[in-house]
């Protein structure tokens, strides 16, 4: 009994090491996305991710072939071109070996590549990445939209860096109308929602506001229209990186303004905040101050803006935003507009979280409403706020498949916030679909068992995601 023990453990052993992490495989899937123009009807996207490659070997000629004979109209890959554990010199090596190899596919609407986490921006050059791949023929997608286009119909091909996707705070409000934001290290928004909360235009947003932590981000938002899944908004902050009030504008650009004031905002402390938007027949002007709690308010304005651009943002509604490692406090906020005043306990108004996030409203706006969009994203983690968009396709790696799968459980390590159920495969929510691709290489260890590598063939048909 012992040795017939033996002898299977040895055999798994060279199974898993000498034979699975080398059997690339086909998968076909067939992707349902509602209102796929007919002239995408049948479109091919052959989707490969996590080569962790050294150099174009055994692996990745099995991948020519499978190319070859699927004939696809696109090729995408989701990161981890080069092995991340490779000195940087050795990595630029084999990036230029692989993007050289990567280049000679056949694909009518070409070979598109997002950053995984071995080519982030902390690790490696990214103009000088972005060259080299274009340099082979692959184009690069780093938050950033293509649109192909069949016959007059679109389709929208999109890509994200490497962001942390989850690690948000949580924000809560008690009877007295604080709202406070748990520490977080990404960014959350808060909006004041009412019936037509969209079209307020002059008012002014009071109110007081700490944080606890010198790297936190907090301030207000006016004239915002992330509810409206829209990815614009005026907002003052006081920033980790410059602790004194500023603006930032998203979704278009001031053309003129005024730093009068730069008062240092320390944490650990409450100070009051007054902002004053106004909407001008050919601007929108924007003042805002802010002074320590319990004294006088000052005449004065800390900063002046005007936006006079073609895009600038007529009306919208208030919100708050936070993001860092401390807690974030707003206390009695109060709106007054010509349609009356809201306090934060008010029964007219409601304080939501905005949809999906930011990022991906900025995306979603550089493509034609109704535009049939497909997402590529190195980790499955940005697809429930991708989900909440009605992205129609998300396409991911990173999890290797979890690489060792064990029967009755499944993954061991995905290293998503996911979890083990987004390990691999096609995977429905609301009209979106995900599919987690287990790619062709190996991380960490070079085996795998019960996960084995993929080149995978995504055909584009009509219909509603099951």
């Amino acid at each position: 009994m012992a040795g017939s023990l033996a002898t299977l453990l040895t055999g798994l052993i060279f199974y898993a090491v000498a034979v699975e992490p080398y059997a690339v495989a086909r998968h076909d899937l067939t992707v349902r996305i509602a209102g796929l123009p007919a002239a995408f009807e049948g479109y091919r996207i052959l989707h490969l991710s996590d080569f962790e490659a050294t150099m174009p070997r055994e692996r990745e000629e099995r991948v020519r072939r499978i190319a070859q004979l699927a004939r696809p109209d696109l090729v995408v890959v989701t990161g981890d071109l080069a092995r991340k554990s490779l000195p940087v010199g050795k990595k630029w090596r084999a990036i230029k070996a692989m993007a050289s190899w990567l280049g000679k596919f056949e694909a009518p609407d070409g070979i598109w590549f997002v950053q995984g986490h071995g080519e982030m921006a902390s690790k490696l050059d990214e103009d000088e990445l972005r060259r080299t791949l274009s340099a082979a023929g692959v184009g690069s997608l780093w938050d950033d939209v293509r649109m192909i286009e069949r016959n007059g119909a679109l389709l929208a091909l999109a890509g994200v860096r490497v962001h942390d996707y989850g690690g948000a705070g949580v924000w809560s409000r008690d009877s007295s109308g604080l709202i406070e934001m748990s520490p977080g290290n990404r960014p959350s928004w808060l909006e004041l929602v009412g019936s037509d909360s969209h079209d307020w235009t002059d008012y002014e947003f009071e109110g007081r506001l700490s944080f606890s932590s010198d790297e936190d981000w907090a301030g207000v938002m006016v004239h915002s229209r992330l509810s409206q899944r829209e990815d614009r908004l005026y907002l003052v902050l006081r920033r980790s990186t410059r602790p004194v009030l500023g603006l930032s504008a998203h979704g278009t650009a001031y053309t003129r303004g005024v730093i009068a004031n730069e008062r240092p905002m320390p944490p650990g402390v409450w100070h009051r905040f007054r902002v004053k938007v106004q909407q001008m027949a050919d601007s929108v002007h924007l003042r805002a101050r802010t002074w320590p709690d319990g004294e006088k308010e000052p005449d004065a304005w800390d900063l002046y803006y005007a936006d006079a651009s073609e895009t600038r943002i007529p009306s919208g509604t208030v919100g708050l935003y936070a993001e860092g490692p401390g807690v974030k406090r707003f206390a009695d906020l109060r709106l007054t507009h010509t349609g009356g005043e809201f306090r934060a306990s008010a029964d007219n108004a409601a304080w939501i979280e905005p949809a999906g996030s930011d990022l991906l409203l900025d995306l979603l706006a550089r493509a034609p409403l109704g535009t049939p969009f497909v997402l590529l994203s190195h980790t499955p983690d940005i697809f429930p706020d991708a989900a909440e968009l009605g992205i129609d396709l998300v396409l991911a790696g990173h999890t290797q498949g979890g690489q060792v799968r064990v029967p009755l459980f499944g993954a061991l390590v995905t290293d998503t916030r996911l979890g083990r159920r987004f390990a691999a495969g096609l995977f429905t929510e609301r009209d979106s679909s995900l599919f987690v691709n287990r790619g062709v290489g190996t991380s960490r260890i070079p085996v795998r068992f019960l996960s084995p590598p993929e080149a995978a063939v995504l055909t584009l048909t009509r219909g509603d995601a099951p």
